[in-house]
This record gives C-alpha cells, structure tokens and sequence, in this order.
C-alpha cells in the first residue's frame, strides 16, 4: 500500500488483519504511508485518524549545516569548518482526530554563513508539541559551533595550526554526530560523520557537506579556493496510518460466486489478486483487480468466479503494491451444496494449471484434451480430492479443448493458457 497525504520515499508498512466473521466477512486491514522529506522553508501535512484506529508518526529532523570560513583578499589563508546543524528523532502514536504537522525547514550556510535553524510541530487532539534545532554555526578561524537540539550537531574543525595549510573538517549531524578534524600539514581534516564536509587540502577547496544539515568543509591555503556550503536542513515524516477494508463478502449467484469488497482508503495499491480454494490451505490465482493507487474515497470492488467448486469454497484478497510488497485479507467461505453438476474450470484463462470438477463426481470420468486441430495433447489429468488438475506450464499460449466423458455424456471445454 506514500499517498493519503502525498507520501513517498522509504516505506514502512504496517499491516494487520482482523477477522470478524466467517462467511459473510467483514474485516480491516492496514498498510502504510511512506516518508515524506521536506527541504528549505514551509511545509504543512494535515492528518485525519478516523475513530478506533490510531496513527503512528515516525519524524527524523536536522537544521541547516554551517559553511567553512572564509576571508577577502589576495592570499587568503586556510578556514575552519562549519558546525554541523542540530538533529531529532521521535516516535509518534495519534488517536482519532485531526492533526496538523508543520514548521519551517532550515537552509544550510553558505561560505562564511551560518546554517538556518529548523522546527517542527504537531497539534491535535491533546497533542501540542513543538521541536526546535538550531543550525550550524559559519567557519572562522575556528570551527563553527555545532547546532542545538536533541541531538546536537558537531563543531566544526579548526585550521590548521602555524603554517600548515589544511582546512577543517565541517561537523557532522544526526545520531552520534562527531565533529570535524582540524587541517594538518598540506591535507585539509575529515568531515565530522554524518554528513559533514573534508576541510580542502593545501590549494583545494573545501567541500559541500555529504548529508542534510553537515557542515562545510574550509578551505586550504591559496587565492582563489573557497570554502564549502553547509547541507542543508530537512524533515522527515513516516507515518503509518490504518487503511480499512470495510467490507469483503462472498454470494451465491447463478451457479458461480459473486465476491465484492470495499476499502475506505489505499495507498500504492497496485492491484488486487484473487485466490480461491477448496480446503482453506492450498490457494491458486483466480482473477485480478486493479486497485486506485492512492485515494482517500471509498472504492466498490466486485469479482465473479464462473467456476467454483460444488460445497465449500475459501476465498481470500492478496493485495499488491506498487513495489511488489503484499498482504494477504481473512479468508471469506461460502458453501455451494446446491450446485448442479457439470464440466467447471478454474483458473481460466490460466497461467500454467487447470483444475477440473464435476459437481457430482462420478465414478469413472475420461478427460482427453486436443488443441484447436483436433490433435491430442498427451497430458494426465492428476486425481484431487476436489477435482483434476492438469499441468499445462509446457505448453505454447492458445486455446485448448477438454473433452469430459462420464456417466453416458460427453462435455467439452474450452482452455485458454496465457
């Protein structure tokens, strides 16, 4: 299931199933937005938690980064790195309500300049927090001051002493975050981790920082070598957000078995694929529904299976993201004790196996099948509890003919093998 309110990047999925009932089911089921990150300036995200469910709100944020030291003028000498910017992470839990997230994401200093203090707030029902970082400070002579917060970034590197030529290593921010090296003797200092700059060698410049909120790294002796830029700040939200399955139910009609459901809201939801069986364990494709993507409305889904199996049949949804991660639905049963006999088939159209029954299994049954020519296919049909099931994965993609002889008639069936 980075979508309800425009999210995406890494996801976390949050998915539980609850069952209800057994025929008619009834049930829900979750999976999760994924971060968002914000970079410089406003950013605002409301959020609705529908009543008995909960949200849970994972935010990582850093300030802007402040950049290496410089100076004016031919001959410029050797700077200091800048501070690396303040850091927090915090975990979140949201009952119903709305909520708004919001603040302001902090830039990261040029050379010479300071890095822009970050917020983040959270109101709601009983919910009032608030969360501010501070940038990193600018490079002088000295390292720059690392940021407060939670997490403080990491000072700066000095220059090098004396006559050495290297520059700081910018500080470094988020978890642990160390401070950058002072310059040496023709090399310039590492870059605090994570996230700050190298301090440039003797004429290098220094560099950018690596990650959100690094300091940058001073400059090396020599005219015309700059300093680098602080990174800059971000925010990121994950949030993991109850999505209902409000309704998956299966009837009766006209021998087969119309299935419907119903979600409230999906998100990166690619499709759904239908699996039905005859025993509750061992389940086979048999349909597929597109899903909405990403939607906040309610959405109808209905899928009617031409061929079920006479008495008890389990169904169940296996749903699909985009990425390829899936969740399975409670099964959903209904029993066809009343179902006429005759040929049925299923899955079909099929990928690979086909699975005949007789709704009142006779005791001799011969099953032949013959492509569109008439010719036969040698293929053994595999007796089943429920059925036969015959493998047809060597096979080119056409349509087939299953001839059915039993009890003094004869059925035919066409196969479709895609």
């Amino acid at each position: 299931m980075e979508k309800l309110h425009q999210l995406s990047a890494s996801v976390l999925y949050y998915r539980r199933w609850r069952l209800i009932t057994l025929i008619f089911c009834f049930s829900l089921f979750y999976w999760g937005l994924s971060a968002q990150s914000f970079g410089p300036g406003n950013y605002s995200i409301d959020l609705t938690v529908n009543s008995n469910q909960t949200a849970t709100i994972t935010v990582q944020g850093w300030a802007g980064g402040g950049g290496g030291g410089t100076s004016a003028g031919a001959g410029d000498k050797r700077k200091a790195g800048g501070g690396g910017g303040g850091y927090f992470t915090d975990i979140y839990t949201l009952g119903p309500g709305t909520y708004t997230i919001a603040g302001v994401v902090g830039s990261g200093g040029g050379q010479g300049v300071p890095g822009e203090n970050t917020t983040f707030n959270l109101t709601g029902p009983g919910t009032n927090i608030s969360v501010v970082l501070g940038g990193g400070g600018e490079g002088t002579n000295q390292g720059g001051a690392g940021g407060s917060g939670p997490e403080p970034g990491g000072d700066g590197g000095d220059r090098a002493p004396g006559n050495d030529e290297g520059g700081g290593g910018g500080g470094g921010s988020g978890l642990g975050a160390t401070d950058g090296v002072i310059g040496a003797l023709v090399t310039g200092g590492s870059g605090g981790e994570p996230g700050g700059g190298a301090g440039g060698d003797l004429g290098v410049d220094g560099e950018d920082a690596t990650g959100p909120g690094g300091g940058g790294g001073g400059r090396g002796t020599g005219s015309g070598t700059v300093s680098g830029s602080g990174g800059d700040g971000q925010i990121s939200i994950e949030i993991v957000l109850p999505v209902e399955l409000s309704r998956f139910e299966a009837n009766p009609k006209d021998n087969m078995v119309e299935l419907e459901w119903t979600t409230v809201s999906e998100i990166n939801n690619d499709f759904f694929q239908i699996e039905h069986s005859a025993d509750g364990v061992n389940f086979i494709s048999v349909g597929k529904i597109k899903g909405n993507g990403t939607t906040s409305e309610t959405v109808d889904y209905e899928f009617m299976h031409r061929q079920p199996n006479t008495g008890i049949n389990y169904y169940r949804l296996k749903q699909v993201d985009f990425d390829g991660a899936f969740e399975y639905s409670p099964m959903v049963v209904i029993n066809l004790n009343d179902r006429s006999s005759g040929v049925n088939l299923y899955p079909n159209p099929t990928l690979d196996r086909v699975m005949v029954t007789l709704g009142n299994r006779p005791e001799k049954v011969k099953i032949t099948l013959t492509n569109l020519l008439g010719q036969g296919i040698d293929l053994q049909p595999v007796s089943t509890a429920n059925g036969w099931e015959i493998d047809l994965s060597d096979l080119g993609q056409g349509v087939y003919i299953l001839r059915a002889e039993y009890d003094g008639k004869t059925e035919t069936r066409q196969i479709i093998k895609k």
